[in-house]
């Protein structure tokens, strides 16, 4: 019952922002293009570290308005087989299905993937709580990465916000800030083997990587 709440609030909180700030990096709460395009780097940098010149299938969980299909058909897409954006909201999910035209492309409705996918990415999707409940919000967090885990054939690609408190937290704006080596823990635990990734550009981000080796089931 507390995923479909959370699902709920989720889907008015970003339709109201859509609404207000349109398709742009504002109407998904990303404090500016540069960072959210470093993210986007960051992640496709490491994709491309796993297959090498292969194609891939990739489902982008919490897709938003289209941002990462933009980066990839621009900048990467000689890697791409094909591509499932998936959002709670049928406000983006509509706008992007308008806005992007590429055989390449799909839009779907959800959290996760429907079809079994190579990859799957997420840019910010659980940066924005909806719950002042640390234990809560990280239950449903690892629900939703559990349902993406069983769709995935070969990589699941994320990134969080991270403290270097002793302990995560909720800020005052609803940004969830993760602790790196509980999240590292958990993915070891439930996934597989986790390696993170910091870049100088984004110092508050890790972007982790869980690759499809000996994994356990959530």
């Amino acid at each position: 019952m507390r995923a479909l709440l959370y699902r709920h609030v989720l889907r008015k909180v970003y339709d109201n922002r859509f609404k207000r700030y349109g398709g742009s990096p504002e109407g998904c709460f990303w404090t500016s293009r540069k960072k959210q395009t470093a993210r986007f780097r960051i992640i496709l940098t490491q994709l491309k570290s796993i297959v090498a010149e292969e194609k891939v299938s990739v489902a982008d969980i919490g897709c938003g308005y289209g941002a990462m299909a933009d980066y990839i058909l621009v900048e990467n897409s000689g890697i791409l087989d094909s591509y499932i954006g998936y959002d709670i909201s049928k406000v983006l999910i509509k706008q992007c299905i308008n806005r992007i035209g590429s055989p390449k492309v799909r839009f779907l409705l959800g959290e996760y993937p429907r079809q079994n996918v190579e990859f799957s990415l997420m840019s910010g999707t659980y940066n924005l709580a909806v719950t002042e409940n640390i234990a809560h919000w990280e239950t449903y967090v690892f629900r939703c990465l559990g349902a993406c885990w069983k769709k995935t054939n070969r990589a699941m690609i994320f990134n969080l916000q991270v403290t270097k408190r002793a302990k995560p937290y909720i800020s005052k704006g609803n940004i969830y800030y993760a602790s790196c080596q509980k999240i590292v823990d958990r993915c070891n635990f439930f996934f597989g083997p986790t390696e993170t990734i910091k870049d100088p550009a984004l110092p508050l981000d890790t972007t982790f990587v869980v690759k499809k080796e000996m994994s356990r089931s959530i």
